[in-house]
């Protein structure tokens, strides 16, 4: 038997061996973690970077570094979606097609891109150039359509900027000029983003702003004091649950010794939000300030934040934060001389919404498939590796440090009883000025989206809006005009919720079942597959809305959509279930009325003529029996349902 050569740090000799400064990196990952196994997304990720997909090779190899086996390096490979087991192009053209980028034209991107190299999303031009792609939510909501080309992001795109775009990269250079993103709005009342329009991106601006004035306080007051006043401010998660701060970090267990975990959120995801990446890439020391004033109050011996993958440049402006506070004595051992002592590190996504969900997001960090857990025992009893942990969302920890340092009274001086403080409202969609706008919560809608965001395009009338991101029911334009942006106001209007403040905006020109196809197609893809209703309803549910917008719905078909609903709803691990449900049951609730016209009059009420057709749909013949599906010729149902998510045609 031949004899396998062994490298000097256990990893056997395979046909891939990585650079001498990808292989330090890898080895500094597998480092970072208490186990090996946590290490194989940045392992995979460095593999991916250098040769630019996971060969079999770059599998065996990771497989051996990380202690795991190929079989285990495959099943995380193929569940996150940024991982590639065949090469790519050069310029990875990643269109993002979700609802608020979909309002504002992505197809017509995707199609123009298509023409431009002669290939359909999914595929690579023929000089291995280009790799179009349809991807889902890039967090870019407020500057759609968005384009990801490698790592860089590319915002408010049109056919004719893209082409410039590409032009340039095509010839060598680096596209010029300033690169537009989210506008955010200067208000009186910001918390968290509190001098963002200043260069504070360095420790010593941060310093100069007054920033970690709350830590040092923070250090001299007891744990349990600190996560008194954080309980007593009445903050709540800002992530999209809402459950208060400071009694989740009550739930660790007392007397407990050994080691506890905060992880951060920074996984941002959810359609229509898009607030925490300029966190994480403007004001990354006040989210450092946050994670160690809340890791000092619940007595955390290590703390990570779980960045999504695509984020590559707030990762990088982290990281040199991160940095900056170690060499200060501001993270690590002994901090600022207080005894306390807790690293931060950074851990990257792979492309995966599901991660999100706190559990997940535990598994993924563990170097696992992205799956859910089973509730009990919840994180803070058993968390990560094992040991009691603390979740919390970006927003929601770079608010802790003004809490601290003012204390809980002047927060609630905000808000409303129930729902004090202020919280950065994502709004995109058919508003004239989408972005940021952080303000008190309870700020009436009407203001939020007519006042601070200039109204509708002309001659244009409000439809409807979903006030907290896609996963949040959907109001009709008279519950929007009389809700408030807490959530007691949206569940009195409209059975809804702030969730994680992503509001979308959509005029009269909007097809809702279009709209309702996008997003549970969205949900469809982004589902784990554990749980059967889930995995299984959001599919159904999807093949019914292609069918119905593309004019072949039923007389049963609405009915047949609430019974889905209803079966997901409550019946799955995790929340996602109840993200398909509420939205499809809000949509066939307040906006009945059009679906069945959709279903009478065997089209959609908003085209003028079939939507261009798209490969990169599903085909009805694999989908549906090609019996009892409709009364239209074949070939015209074809077109229709290959165009059906193309929210931008639904157009009066």
């Amino acid at each position: 038997m031949k004899k396998l050569l062994v490298a000097p740090h256990g990893v056997p000799e395979t046909a891939y061996r990585p650079s001498p400064e990808t292989e330090k990196r890898i080895m500094a990952h597998v480092a970072k973690y208490p186990t090996k196994m946590a290490a194989t997304i940045p392992v995979l990720h460095e593999i991916q970077n250098e040769v630019g997909y996971i060969s079999r090779e770059g599998a065996a190899y990771a497989a051996a570094v990380t202690e795991t086996s190929v079989t285990h390096i495959y099943s995380v490979a193929t569940f996150y979606s940024m991982f590639h087991l065949e090469p790519i192009g050069k310029f990875h053209v990643q269109v993002c097609t979700n609802t608020s980028c979909a309002l504002n034209g992505a197809k017509d991107l995707v199609r123009h891109c298509g023409r431009k190299f002669g290939i359909s999303a999914g595929d690579t031009s023929t000089d291995r150039n280009i790799t179009l792609t349809e991807v889902e939510c890039l967090a870019s909501c407020g500057s759609g359509p968005c384009v990801q080309i490698n790592r860089d992001y590319y915002e408010f795109m049109t056919p004719e900027k893209l082409d410039g775009v590409l032009d340039s990269l095509l010839a060598g250079r680096r596209p010029e000029g300033p690169r537009p993103t989210a506008h955010i709005e200067l208000t009186p009342d910001r918390v968290v983003y509190k001098d963002i329009e200043n260069d504070i991106v360095s420790l010593d601006r941060y310093r100069q702003t007054g920033g970690y004035a709350g830590l040092k306080k923070a250090l001299g007051m007891k744990p349990e004091d600190i996560a008194n006043e954080v309980d007593a401010s009445g903050i709540r998660g800002l992530g999209g649950a809402g459950f208060p701060t400071g009694k989740k970090w009550k739930f660790l267990p007392k007397n407990y010794t050994g080691p506890i975990y905060l992880c951060i959120n920074a996984d941002e995801g959810e359609p229509g939000t898009f607030k925490d990446r300029e966190i994480l890439r403007r004001l990354p020391h006040r989210l450092i300030e946050g994670v160690v004033i809340a890791g000092y109050a619940i007595r955390a011996t290590e703390a990570y934040v779980y960045i999504r993958g695509e984020f590559y440049e707030p990762y990088e402006v982290l990281q040199k934060a991160v940095d900056e506070a170690r060499a200060a004595g501001l993270v690590g051992k002994n901090i600022l001389g207080s005894g306390f002592s807790m690293d931060l590190k950074l851990h990257t996504g792979a492309g995966a919404y599901i991660c999100g969900e706190e559990t997940a997001l535990l598994e993924s960090l563990e170097g696992k498939r992205g799956e859910p857990r089973i509730k009990p025992p919840f994180p803070a009893v058993k968390g990560l590796f094992g040991c009691p942990t603390i979740i919390n969302n970006v927003e929601t920890i770079a608010q802790v440090p003004a809490i601290v340092e003012r204390g809980a009274a002047w927060y609630r001086k905000r808000g409303t009883e129930k729902s004090p403080g202020t919280r950065v409202f994502c709004v995109s969609g058919h508003v004239v000025k989408p972005g940021l706008y952080e303000l008190p919560n309870g700020t009436p809608m009407r203001d939020l989206i007519f006042d601070w965001c200039g109204g509708l395009r002309p001659g244009r009338t409000l439809k409807a809006v979903i006030p907290g991101g896609s996963s949040m029911p959907v109001l009709t334009a008279d519950m929007a005009m009389r809700a408030t942006m807490c959530n007691e106001s949206l569940m009195e209007v409209g059975k809804s919720y702030t969730g994680s403040g992503g509001v979308i905006v959509m005029d009269d020109s909007t097809c809702m079942v279009g709209f309702l196809a996008r997003l549970i197609k969205f949900y469809e893809h982004e589902s784990c597959g554990q749980c059967t209703p889930c995995r299984e309803g959001s599919a159904w549910a999807r093949k019914i809305l292609y069918r119905i917008e593309a004019g072949g719905g039923r007389a049963d078909d609405i009915e047949t959509l609430r019974s889905i609903a209803r079966g997901i709803d409550g019946n799955t691990i995790c929340a996602l279930g109840e993200a398909t449900a509420w939205p499809m049951a809000s949509f066939l609730r307040n906006f009945e009325a059009e679906f069945a016209a959709h279903i009478e009059q065997q089209a959609c009420p908003f085209k003028n003529a079939p939507s261009p057709s798209s490969s990169s749909f599903p085909q009805p013949s694999s989908s549906f029996p090609r019996k009892r599906e409709s009364s239209l010729p074949r070939d015209d149902l074809d077109a229709r349902l290959r165009g059906h998510d193309d929210l931008n045609s639904c157009r009066k």
